[in-house]
């Protein structure tokens, strides 16, 4: 029996992201040599000679011995029968004017191993060579059997004939020196200029010299100015974010007035492009309607640089993160603050708020009636048109106080409902009930007290010893160490007692929690997110459409559901599950949703990753919610399923069953699975073959069930590809596997393979690493067999085959090979 287990799809390589170039230098240290090599130390170009040699003369023919050419072994003795090399014939001009100078050349061809056939020409001292396109050559005299260089000349342009006159020297080309931005840092740009600086003045110069490396839509070569070695290309950015590199690809036409350019540059500098506009935030403001003459505005945006903020019809103006407003006049004001970020570009939309300053009441009416430091007895029921205030009293346990006005310190035995308290009133003991209202300046204290049910409590402190029921509503209180179980907060929750929990409450619009602990299910509103921050979420908790903020601790084993957001990347600790946070395209996460406010979405980080954008690729996610990328007809897609936040780099990794992980540079791990290309086609298939049902496995497999006690199972390919039209929609037997035959979007046929996949694919996995290992190809068909009694994995082998049961009793038959 074996205890291991190989499981293989025919995982395959998506393709090659990063390329390796290694550049190996060999070193010739020969005694007593003389070599000649281009002053551009970076050219292959380079000859070695060893003049330590014998010569030997037979039928006309001499026979020398050469050290290789350094870095390529291209580099050769031009043959006799090379028309660039036909004795007599060295070019002094290029192009197809060139004219020749006389000169005899002593040619022949190197070989691999250093051996060289030379043609001797009437004695000639001259020796042609050619490197590729690169041609040269060299005068050498034998004195005292040894080889003297006395002339040599060279040139380094791709394409041009052997030269003269270039005496112990090169005949060097004219190059690009750099290509670099001119204009400024701003990466707003809609026209931006390139200096192009060569390393000498050059003719020939024009806009179908260069080209344009770009990530952005629509990008394109507007004009080039300049003369000598400078010239200057103007550039439109385009539309879109993204990058921006201008190069120049030698065609042919840029020379120095006798050599052509040396080579293309492909080195322009980069330019990072950023066109999106920052979205403000307004997080403080007053409340709509007021009577106070002074404002205090707070506000933030996804990626600012600087504010600028206006207030009714004044101008913006530069402002802070915060601005204050003093008396103001009554009546209504608008206020309106855009970000700028660092590329200069600035908020379209402006947050605005409106509100408006009422003018104050008249001052409260003198009561009629004020009772201080008196005992109240029985019922007291105040009129709203004539005050009642109780002033320092002391309520006794079978009276009831109702509609008056509370202040000072109140001993309570009996009963307090719909009353508001004045600025610092203090409550003691008792029972509150339906609203009570303190001061919002200088709010109430209640101790020892107990409130009623469906009460409503505003602007009021709790200390420790308030019961509260779980109906509560609560607006703008401090929290001094009264707990809540139930009810609904609003406004500002304040938390200041460390024995403090708040569990499973609703919160209204735009409510915000500061201190504390929450638990249970806290349910924030849908449009208006609660914040939360500077507190500490209990282990399982289930937290919904709520803001988390600066300093809150959340554990990994908790539940973080629909419309969770975080106002940073930092507030998102790593290994926590993001995935019920967003919003679903049937069965798949909706990437185009973001953990955190404002931003730009996961789909957009997963095509910042440097693989795709080093191969210039970029991932969509298909109206059925899988994640594809096209590539010559090859299509790869997955179903995003799971999404975390992590620690890792940014990469892109393929795992175990053809498993994709996406780790995005925002800290956000997306893991994806094989998608089903063609969902519906598929169903429709099995349909016809009386096979109705059909489900998605976490684990990304299909199950298709044929009997109570039997199913298929098999997992898609990572890959379709486009086939011929003449194809039948459907499912197909292709080397013993299943394939289906869809028809995409643009009404193409292609095909995806469905492999047999394991019943349960993580206890193969659990047992992977042993050192005995079976290797197969499993069956698509699983058997419910009867639950074993020893829980783990069995593998039963018959000659060519093998028998899986796995712990749950499911048997699954395959072929065996080592």
């Amino acid at each position: 029996m074996y205890k291991r287990v190989r499981w293989s799809v025919g995982t395959r390589s998506i393709m090659t992201f990063k390329t390796l170039f290694l550049l190996c230098l060999l070193t010739i240290n020969a005694q007593a040599s003389i070599y000649w090599e281009p002053v551009d130390t970076k050219s292959e170009l380079t000859l070695r000679v060893d003049l330590r040699v014998l010569l030997d003369f037979k039928g006309g023919i001499w026979q020398m011995k050469m050290a290789k050419a350094i870095g390529s072994s291209e580099f050769q003795l031009m043959a006799a029968d090379d028309m660039s090399c036909q004795p007599g014939l060295i070019s002094t001009e290029i192009g197809p004017n060139a004219k020749f100078e006389s000169k005899e050349l002593l040619c022949g061809l190197l070989t691999h191993d250093g051996e060289a056939t030379l043609w001797w020409n009437q004695g000639a001292q001259y020796l042609g060579f050619k490197h590729g396109e690169h041609y040269g050559w060299l005068k050498v005299e034998l004195k005292n059997d040894a080889w003297h260089i006395l002339e040599y000349a060279y040139e380094e342009c791709k394409g041009a004939a052997i030269l003269s006159g270039a005496k112990s020297g090169g005949a060097i080309c004219s190059s690009v020196v750099a290509i670099e931005r001119v204009t400024s840092n701003l990466t707003n740009l809609n026209q931006l200029d390139f200096r192009v600086r060569f390393d000498e003045a050059v003719i020939g110069v024009d806009v179908m010299d260069f080209i344009l490396n770009a990530t952005v839509n629509n990008a394109s070569i507007i004009k080039l100015i300049g003369s000598n070695d400078i010239y200057t290309v103007t550039v439109n950015t385009g539309t879109g974010d993204g990058n921006l590199q201008l190069n120049l690809i030698d065609n042919g036409t840029i020379s120095n007035g006798n050599l052509p350019l040396k080579a293309s540059f492909t080195e322009g500098e980069i330019y990072n492009i950023d066109k999106t506009p920052p979205n403000t935030t307004i997080n403080s403001k007053p409340p709509t309607s007021n009577n106070k003459k002074d404002a205090h505005f707070e506000f933030s945006a996804d990626e600012a640089f600087s504010y600028e903020c206006k207030l009714d019809l004044a101008n913006f103006d530069i402002c802070n993160q915060s601005i204050d407003y003093y008396n103001l006049n009554y009546g209504l004001h608008k206020f309106e603050v855009r970000a700028i970020d660092k590329a200069g570009n600035v908020d379209l939309t402006p947050a605005s708020y409106e509100w408006n300053i009422v003018t104050p009441p008249p001052p409260p009416k003198k009561p009629d009636i004020i009772i201080d430091d008196g005992k109240v007895v029985g019922k007291v029921e105040g009129d709203k048109d004539s005050p009642v205030v109780l002033n320092n009293v002391e309520v006794l346990e079978s009276a009831e106080v109702s509609n008056v006005i509370i202040s000072g310190t109140i001993k309570n035995a009996g009963i307090i409902k719909d009353v508001s308290l004045d600025a610092d009133t203090r409550i003691e003991g008792g029972k509150v009930a339906a609203k009570i209202e303190g001061d919002k300046d200088s709010p109430a204290i209640l101790n020892h007290v107990e409130v009623q049910k469906s009460a409503q409590l505003s602007n009021v402190i709790l200390e420790q010893n308030v019961i509260l029921p779980s109906d509560i509503t609560l607006i703008d209180v401090e929290l001094r160490g009264a707990s809540v179980n139930g009810g609904r907060l609003e406004g500002k929750i304040r938390v200041t007692g460390s024995a403090t929990v708040i569990k499973n409450v609703i919160l209204a619009k735009n409510t915000s929690i500061a201190g504390g602990r929450l638990a249970g299910k806290i349910q924030g509103d849908k449009d208006s997110p609660a914040v939360l921050q500077h507190l500490v979420v209990e282990p399982k908790s289930q937290l919904t459409n709520v803001i988390i903020a600066d300093g809150v601790e959340i554990p990994k084993n908790i539940n973080l559901g629909i419309g969770v957001r975080f106002t940073t990347i930092e507030n998102i600790p790593t290994g926590v599950d993001l995935t019920n946070t967003l919003p679903k395209i049937d069965s798949n996460i909706d990437l185009s949703a973001d953990p955190v406010v404002n931003g730009k979405g996961i789909l957009a980080a997963i095509n910042r990753i440097p693989e795709f954008v080093a191969s210039k690729l970029t991932i969509k996610q298909h109206d059925t919610g899988y994640v594809y990328l096209d590539i010559e007809g090859i299509r790869y897609a997955v179903n995003p399923l799971q999404v975390q936040a992590t620690s890792k780099s940014a990469n892109l990794q393929l795992s175990i069953g053809q498993t994709v992980y996406f780790q995005t540079s925002t800290n956000i791990e997306i893991l994806a699975q094989p998608a089903v290309q063609a969902p519906a086609a598929l169903e429709t298939a099995l349909s016809n073959l009386n096979l109705p049902t059909v489900r998605i496995t976490e684990a990304g497999n299909i199950q298709v069930p044929a009997t109570e006690k039997m199913w298929y199972s098999g997992r898609p390919d990572l890959v379709s590809k486009v086939i011929d039209q003449e194809n039948s929609i459907g499912l197909i037997n292709k080397d013993n596997l299943v394939a289906l035959i869809f028809e995409d979007e643009l009404g193409q046929k292609r095909e995806q393979t469905l492999y047999p996949a394991p019943a349960n694919m993580s206890v193969l996995l659990e047992v992977a690493d042993a050192d005995d290992i079976l290797q197969g190809r499993l069956d698509y068909q699983v058997i419910q067999g009867d639950k074993p009694s020893n829980p783990e994995i069995e593998i039963r082998k018959n000659n060519d085959n093998f028998l899986i049961i796995y712990p749950d009793g499911t048997q699954q038959k395959g072929s065996y090979y080592e």
